[in-house]
């Protein structure tokens, strides 16, 4: 009787911890949609933002659509009904470097 108490018990946990795990949302083709405190295009970036991308190995000369900096993935929050919040701009970026601090390849999401 306490095992299968024990077990509901275990199970009941499980099921919430579950639930309420906070998951990167996906809306964009290449991976999880990004908030990034900054994205605009290669081109206005200034030297030492553009030394910061090649010093990561990261050849921005050619990249296509904009790029980030300081992005992270949006994620939804099932707790909160699957809300998701994003207080500068959402992105879908084509590739991160440094756990999200640079970006390229990105556009803006809208979704």
């Amino acid at each position: 009787m306490q095992f299968a108490i024990l077990s509901i018990v275990a199970f009941a946990v499980s099921a919430f911890a579950a639930v309420v795990t906070p998951t990167p949302m996906h809306g964009c083709n290449t991976g999880p949609v990004q908030c990034c405190n900054s994205l605009q295009r290669s081109s206005n970036l200034s030297s030492d933002e553009r030394m910061a991308f090649l010093n990561e190995g990261l050849d921005i000369s050619g990249s296509v659509g904009q790029v980030g900096m300081s992005c992270s993935p949006v994620v939804s929050d099932a707790a909160a009904g699957g809300s998701t919040s994003c207080s500068q701009q959402a992105a879908c970026c084509s590739d991160t470097s440094m756990n999200g601090l640079l970006a390229i390849g990105c556009m803006p999401y809208d979704g």
